[in-house]
């Protein structure tokens, strides 16, 4: 399992926290992050931190539709889960964590690095959320990392490095 420290060594930035008010879900954003929520495209991490301090990347996902209107929809969470199933299985996760207690965090990373393969946009946002999933299993993601396998041949190249 993933924790708060893995978030950060992919260079995800600490963007805001997710807080109970009155039985309503709210996010409360770092200063300046909700400005940078607006850009398009992030991959991004809820983290779950208890009481003692300790913490687990819960979901992974990534979107080309803003932060911001993301996650506008965990907090709204369509209360009808047959129509907009994740949004109500987010919302609901971060609800029980808050009610016991527990803070949920968002981290993300912004894709805003031009990189192209073969004259194309790579939308790096996709690749990595996929990556992580595979990698780190986060409970709420649900079975979807466990169909994913990476295996490579030949060089690695830590792109990290690279771009960040």
């Amino acid at each position: 399992m993933a924790d708060k420290n893995d978030c950060l060594k992919c260079k995800m930035v600490n963007r805001g926290e997710f807080n109970l008010k009155d039985g309503i879900v709210e996010l409360v954003w770092q200063e300046g992050e909700k400005e940078k929520a607006k850009f398009p495209i992030h991959v991004y991490a809820l983290v779950e931190v208890s009481p003692n301090g300790k913490s687990l990347v819960r979901y992974v996902g990534e979107t080309t539709n803003s932060l911001l209107r993301r996650m506008d929809q965990y907090l709204k969470g369509y209360k009808n889960k047959k129509n907009q199933p994740t949004n109500y299985k987010v919302h609901e996760n971060i609800l029980e964590n808050l009610k016991i207690g527990h803070q949920v965090v968002l981290l993300s990373l912004l894709d805003d690095k031009p990189v192209t393969w073969a004259g194309s946009k790579v939308n790096l946002a996709k690749g990595i959320e996929s990556a992580l999933i595979a990698n780190w299993l986060p409970e709420w993601n649900g079975s979807r990392g466990k169909k994913l396998q990476l295996e490579s041949s030949g060089e690695k190249v830590e792109l990290i490095h690279h771009l960040y």
